[in-house]
């Protein structure tokens, strides 16, 4: 074979051998984030019980994914359910001092920027979780009152949203 038909082939070769390393990587696909659960429409990713559990934004019954993942899955039936009656928008400045909670909670010395960039949330999403806290809390006290066995009210009518979405 001449030099410049070698040269040829071994470029065609070197071609051939890189698509089928291209196409071999390509199915070898590296998980971005996992489901957990799904709720709706919506759904429930490791990514969320990460976030939660790193930004301190739940405190679920038991200090697990799973018990992240309930109380995820909790929450957001719970502001579903909200949609049909919404309470009244919280002011800037309940928002603001929910923020200064939230970050006492954290403890001394903690770099909020940092926690919400490893746990990839930005200021606005922050504000968003608590806005929504705090409407739920009005919702809550709107429905529940303050009365001994708001726990228990509370906890059946999440039961009973669970079970209208199909979730154990």
């Amino acid at each position: 074979m001449p030099v410049k038909g070698r040269t040829v082939a071994i470029g065609l070769l070197l071609v051939a051998l890189s698509g089928a390393e291209a196409g071999r990587a390509a199915s070898i696909q590296t998980p971005i984030d996992g489901v957990l659960a799904k709720v709706g429409g919506d759904i429930v990713t490791v990514s969320d019980v990460r976030q939660a559990r790193l930004l301190k934004l739940l405190v679920p019954a038991a200090d697990s994914d799973q018990g992240y993942v309930d109380a995820l899955i909790d929450r957001r039936l719970m502001l579903a359910d909200l949609k049909r009656n919404p309470p009244a928008e919280p002011t800037t400045e309940a928002i603001d001092a929910r923020e200064r909670e939230w970050t006492a909670r954290l403890g001394a010395g903690a770099n909020v920027q940092d926690l919400l960039r490893r746990a990839g949330m930005s200021d606005a999403g922050l504000r968003g979780w608590l806005r929504d806290d705090l409407r739920l809390e009005v919702y809550l006290d709107e429905r529940f009152g303050t009365s001994s066995n708001r726990p228990a009210a509370i906890s059946a009518w999440v039961g009973m949203l669970r079970q209208r979405a199909g979730i154990r």
